[in-house]
């Protein structure tokens, strides 16, 4: 038993130095670094574990018998006080490497690495038959009783810590909570505040938000205006057409057959408008947003991009298929400027036409030209 309490200190040992190493270097982590942190866990736990078992064979055979009290009584209570310096070792680490790194770094230096090395020495030299002097038991036992009270100190320390941190969090949460709300009642009264009257294109960007209910708010206001086909018709005819576009794609499954001509009319006036997107993007650098890209107030006031515009093309058409207007022409006409714009391969992903193109070529090999 003697022998496997020596070896297992030997391995507590080897255990304690990387932690050691480990444990100084710590600092505040985040995100993918915070991953490291799984490293300890084995680290702390197999030293600890090798500790205990140390700790009951040492107790159970030779050890500590000054302390007094039975035995079974010594062993119970140094394994609890063991578990208990084990759990604030591992919480320690994890709460160093978090927002309170500077106040809790120096209790994780003391839990695992100061008490975990003084047991060591304790152990092995206790180990070795080592027992304090008679007149000494007394202040050896009141060291044990401080070294204690240090751990129940700490505990109680990054536990006030804890604590106080996870009510701030509390607090900012609710407050943000609190301010979403607000913000969510301030988006829904402009957007009641609207006019019945109103141009259907102010409506239209409350479509592009991110909020679902206030999406559903405005494509219902949308959807019961009196006069929203003509809207349409007289938008598709303008230079919101690539928007009127994308509300048919979108949000009006059943194509109105009174928007035949004006959808083609639409679909005519894309390529001129896609050759000048493409120009104000190259003018503008290859780094820079697309035109109408950039973060706007809620809602969100941006055009439409060529993406949109391209699967809009197709999809509306789609549903005038029958129709006696060749909506394929203007579609060809669409990919030939975009082919017209297009960057070599190796910079595909710079190229704001590759994926419209494709979009465009499906499309056109699936509806070959009129006979």
């Amino acid at each position: 038993m003697r022998a496997l309490a020596g070896v297992l200190l030997v391995v507590a040992l080897l255990a304690s130095l990387l932690a050691a190493l480990a444990v100084v270097e710590l600092r505040t982590v985040s995100g993918d670094r915070a991953m490291g942190l799984v490293t300890f866990f084995p680290l702390l736990g197999v030293r600890w574990l090798c500790l205990a078992v140390a700790l009951a064979i040492v107790v159970r055979t030779t050890g500590f018998p000054w302390l007094g009290g039975s035995v079974g009584l010594r062993t119970s209570a140094v394994l609890a006080v063991h578990a208990l310096a084990g759990l604030a070792s591992i919480s320690a680490v994890m709460l160093a490497a978090g927002p309170d790194s500077p106040a809790i770094k120096p209790w994780a230096i003391v839990f695992a690495i100061v008490m975990p090395v003084a047991l060591l020495a304790l152990l092995s030299v206790t180990l070795a038959g080592w027992a304090p002097p008679a007149p000494a038991r007394t202040a050896w036992k009141l060291g044990l009783g401080l070294a204690a009270l240090a751990l129940l100190s700490g505990v109680a320390f990054m536990a006030g810590r804890e604590y106080l941190t996870s009510r701030v969090q509390r607090a900012s949460l609710e407050a943000s909570r609190l301010e979403q709300e607000r913000w969510f009642e301030r988006q829904k009264a402009r957007l009641a505040a609207i006019p019945p009257d109103a141009p259907l294109a102010e409506l239209l960007p409350w479509l592009d938000g991110g909020h679902m209910e206030l999406w559903q708010a405005a494509a219902e206001k949308i959807r019961v205006r009196p006069d929203l086909v003509a809207e349409l018709a007289a938008m598709l005819q303008s230079e919101e057409a690539p928007r009127a576009l994308k509300y048919l794609w979108l949000n009006m499954p059943e194509r109105p057959p009174e928007l035949e001509g004006p959808v083609h009319a639409a679909l005519s006036a894309l390529p001129a408008w896609a050759d000048a997107w493409l120009v104000q993007r190259e003018a503008a650098g290859p780094s820079a947003p697309g035109p109408g890209e950039e973060p706007q107030e809620y809602p969100p006031r941006r055009e439409v991009d060529l993406d949109e515009a391209a699967q809009a093309a197709i999809t509306v058409a789609d549903g005038y298929s029958g129709s006696r207007l060749d909506f394929r022409e203007p579609i060809e006409r669409f990919e030939a400027v975009l082919e017209s714009h297009r960057l070599p391969e190796d910079r595909f992903g710079e190229d704001p036409t590759y994926q419209p193109r494709a979009y465009l070529r499906t499309w056109l090999e699936q509806h070959p030209p009129r006979p």
